[in-house]
């Protein structure tokens, strides 16, 4: 099997074959299987493989699809019956759409080498097909996250690791530490909204080098020559999901999973709705200024999960007026008449409104750890 270079590989660990801890996500969402997974008979058992290598909370996480839920409202769907207009979302369609929104808190990935069993080499690897290595990396990642270590664009480090406790953490919509500053953090964000939306504009093609998109922010993410869209991101889809109208959607998807994270209070402290209308844009409203972006690593755990919640998503769509669901169908809108990025890009600033754009980063103040946990040092490098 051709090698996926963008993902590869990581040496995974035997000493780490212990209960994994909360992510760094916010809703949550429902992992479903590929065709190719129903195939071959390993939809079944999965989860209850997650759950062995995993604790309950954890796997509760990969349950409950309160991400696939923001889409479906924003989209107007009831089940795979969608009325959203123009350009018209059908059932496949809704498929690469919800894949997307799954693809920022489960990356696929390839090892090169591994340590155990449960890990193999040179095979695409998601939390359906192998999810016990999944949980494995998982707890590795977190564990060295702990003790300090930084996860960056560096030989053979997992977008797993760099998007939920390195560098690519904007990906939620938070911070990747506490020295970078709130207008820092926008910046990233913003990169990567222009990234996926004129990927799904079609201005950005499957076949394009990630380091020649000629959007700064995203050129220095990954800089092997052979990374690509098309290793990013559907290189272990279905293949409904890689006709190029279906990977537009698919990178809809991302881009909404990105900004409703930004809703969730663990991620984002936003200020009070006072019915204020976008500075620079004529009729739509600011959802509340961004006070700070918070850092899941200084984070409680448990504190952070209480944020995501079904009672929250329930309160976040039904008191606010300009809710989560309201921005990303503002988001489709924008979308459905193919609008150029420089329209979009004017609204997302509004979404992303800064109340102090030198804020540092934290935990926030109801999130913080409670205690000083003890470090395992049992856990060898990653690469």
């Amino acid at each position: 099997m051709r090698r996926i270079m963008i993902l590869s590989a990581v040496v995974a660990s035997v000493f780490v074959l212990f209960a994994i801890a909360d992510t760094a996500v916010a809703w949550n969402i429902q992992s479903v299987p590929s065709s190719t997974d129903k195939k071959i008979g390993k939809f079944d058992p999965w989860f209850k493989k997650l759950k062995r290598g995993a604790t309950e909370e954890i796997a509760g996480h990969y349950a409950k699809p309160q991400h696939e839920e923001i889409a479906r409202l924003i989209l107007e769907c009831e089940g795979d019956n969608c009325r959203f207009p123009q350009p018209g979302i059908q059932k496949s369609q809704l498929s690469a759409m919800l894949a997307g929104v799954r693809w920022n808190d489960t990356p696929p990935f390839t090892l090169l080498k591994t340590r155990t069993s449960l890990c193999p080499t040179e095979q695409v690897i998601t939390i359906i097909n192998y999810p016990e290595c999944w949980g494995i990396l998982f707890k590795d990642a977190k564990k060295q996250a702990e003790t300090g270590r930084k996860y960056g664009n560096a030989p053979l480090t997992l977008v797993l690791y760099r998007s939920h406790f390195g560098d690519m953490q904007f990906l939620h919509s938070m911070a990747s530490s506490e020295q970078e500053r709130a207008a820092e953090t926008k910046q990233k964000i913003m990169a990567w909204a222009e990234f996926m939306y004129k990927l799904a504009l079609g201005e950005i093609s499957r076949g394009t080098s990630i380091k020649k998109t000629g959007i700064g922010d995203i050129d220095g993410l990954f800089t092997y020559r052979y990374d690509t869209i098309q290793t990013l991101f559907v290189s272990d889809a279905p293949r409904e999901y890689k006709d190029d109208e279906n990977l537009h959607l698919f990178a809809m998807g991302v881009l909404i999973h990105m900004v409703s994270d930004s809703f969730s209070d663990s991620h984002v402290e936003r200020g009070e709705q006072l019915g204020q209308n976008c500075r620079n844009v004529s009729g739509k409203h600011n959802p509340g200024w961004v006070r700070s972006f918070h850092v899941y690593t200084l984070q409680d755990s448990a504190a952070h999960s209480e944020a995501e919640s079904d009672r929250a998503l329930a309160y976040q769509i039904n008191y606010f007026e300009t809710s989560v669901v309201d921005v990303g169908q503002t988001i489709m809108e924008y979308y459905s008449r193919k609008a150029p990025w420089e329209e979009l890009k004017g609204y997302l600033d509004c979404v992303y409104d800064l109340a102090d754009p030198n804020a540092p980063a934290g935990p926030g103040s109801d999130y913080q750890k409670k205690d000083n946990k003890t470090i395992d040092t049992n856990i060898l490098p990653s690469s």
